[in-house]
């Protein structure tokens, strides 16, 4: 996934979490909301990051909104240069609109 190659990729993945979503990132407080998980992308495209390869290990469905997910990611350089291989577990939950957004997203490196 080309995750950050326009500002318009960035609002796209925002746009696949529900507003009070929290990300829990190794070391850090818990982020909270748009604002804070839109702040964490600015950052890992501050350190020079273009794509995260992601492989999907599992999804479990939990009830009828709620889908439990698994996999492991690497963040990759323009250059193709590796800067860091993580494992995730990811919450969706249905939204009132139907469509699937991360309630949840818990990432660890695996360095």
């Amino acid at each position: 996934m080309e995750l950050f190659g326009s500002a318009e990729t960035i609002e796209l993945v925002k746009a696949l979490y529900v507003p009070e979503a929290k990300m829990l990132l190794p070391g850090a407080d818990t982020c909270v909301g748009h604002e804070a998980i839109s702040g964490i992308l600015d950052g890992i495209k501050g350190s020079g990051v273009t794509k995260v390869e992601i492989v999907v290990k599992d999804c479990t469905k939990a009830g009828s909104d709620y889908i439990i997910e698994d996999g492991t990611f690497n963040t990759v350089k323009e250059d193709g240069t590796v800067t860091g291989k993580n494992k995730y577990l990811t919450t969706w939950k249905k939204d009132t609109d139907g469509k699937w957004r991360m309630v949840y997203d818990v990432f660890n490196s695996v360095d």
